[in-house]
């Protein structure tokens, strides 16, 4: 888009609500430090539920909404406690964006991961619906910044997919693809390709990151997300630390928890037996753990988007175990077979998780040429740019 004259910067409504795991925290923070860069030109108000804001800055404002997310394994929506949250906090949260509406008044409104998959805001259905509302009365564009592909599309019948898609259409302006390959997208709904114009490809949002390569050490970089895999992968990633043998029998298997881990750390502890071999690390930024990465000999992870960019920043050979949910899920198969046919690195199924089958993905990745998947990065700045030429509203 062409950038626009304009008697004062564009005003941006940027609505996150992250359900599972921290990635979009993540993004939306690399989405408001690009904001930051072009003070003057625009304003972003950030409605987040999840944790307080990262930085300050003139152009960029954050309010933190009541956190809630959905359990692992019963995906129903509940709060900070484990508990299904009360009225009132369901009602507070609606009455904050109310009134951030109101005040900031905003040119565009920005809802992450709206659409991604079918009812994908089910749980917050108040809060888009007011999010809408406000943006069609005052004649404004809605946005999605969206995942480089879709999931959950695959089983809906036709006549249903049909009306969920018109739904869409009508409730959104333009979908920001936070992704680079088109036919990764068009896999995921093959129905979307019939709409390319309502999708621009922005790119992936990277995090700031030294380019200078490192030295590699004998370590296997181990870690897992907040779902209901988690502890499987762990538990099997152990139980292959503790058979490990030929090339790997020496090496330092370093375990990376974080923040939203559903399961009991001192169980793991318990089941690697004092091999002194295994460390367990409690993450603490992204940036950590691309540092680490960069020096790691092998990865073991699953598949999502932000752990799938930094494989591809850190150039490690990479084992990948997509979370499937027991087949509920297909994005992040999507993008592990992605990795694997282009020779990135190897799979390893959710259903055939085993110690022996991650040692094997092991050696394979190590094997195979380290090559790029050729990602186009940047898509925070060109998120930003993407915005720019919208029109201020009065």
């Amino acid at each position: 888009m062409a950038h626009l004259l304009r008697s004062r910067p564009l005003r941006c409504l940027y609505w996150v609500q992250p359900y599972i795991g921290v990635g979009p925290q993540n993004q939306a923070e690399m989405v408001a430090r690009a904001v930051q860069k072009r003070l003057g030109e625009i304003e972003l108000l950030v409605l987040m539920g999840g944790r307080s804001a990262p930085f300050h800055s003139d152009n960029v404002e954050w309010i933190q909404l009541a956190p809630l997310r959905l359990h692992p394994l019963e995906f129903r929506l509940i709060d900070e406690q484990g508990d299904t949250p009360s009225q009132e906090t369901l009602e507070a949260r609606v009455q904050i964006c109310q009134e951030a509406l109101k005040r900031f008044n905003p040119d565009v409104v920005m809802m992450h991961n709206f659409m991604t998959k079918p009812n994908s805001h089910a749980p917050s259905q108040d809060e888009v619906s007011l999010l809408i509302d406000f943006a069609r009365r005052k004649g404004i564009p809605v946005v999605s910044s969206v995942m480089d592909c879709f999931q959950g599309f695959e089983d809906i019948p036709e006549s249903v997919l049909d009306r969920y898609l018109n739904d869409a259409l009508n409730q959104v302006d333009q979908f920001f693809v936070r992704g680079s390959d088109k036919e990764l997208l068009w896999k995921s709904c093959s129905t979307w390709k019939g709409y390319p114009k309502r999708f621009t490809f922005v790119g992936y949002p990277t995090p700031e990151h030294g380019s200078k390569e490192v030295a590699r050490e004998d370590r296997i970089v181990v870690s897992g997300g907040g779902s209901e895999l988690a502890h499987l992968f762990f538990t099997a990633a152990i139980q292959a630390a503790n058979s490990a043998e030929g090339r790997f029998k020496d090496s330092h298997w370093n375990f990376l928890i974080g923040p939203n881990y559903p399961g009991d750390v001192d169980s793991l502890i318990g089941l690697a037996g004092g091999n002194d071999r295994i460390t367990f690390h409690s993450l603490s930024s992204r940036r950590e753990y691309l540092d680490l990465l960069s020096r790691a000999r092998v990865s073991l992870s699953e598949c999502g988007q932000n752990t799938f960019v930094d494989l591809e920043l850190s150039r490690v050979p990479a084992v990948v175990v997509p979370y499937e949910g027991g087949g509920r899920f297909q994005e992040q198969l999507y993008r592990a077979q992605y990795l694997s046919t282009s020779g990135r690195g190897s799979m390893v199924r959710e259903r055939d998780l085993a110690p022996e089958l991650l040692l094997q993905a092991m050696v394979s990745a190590e094997d195979a040429v380290t090559r790029s998947l050729s990602l186009t990065l940047g898509g925070a700045e060109q998120i930003v740019t993407e915005l720019l030429g919208f029109k201020v509203k009065g």
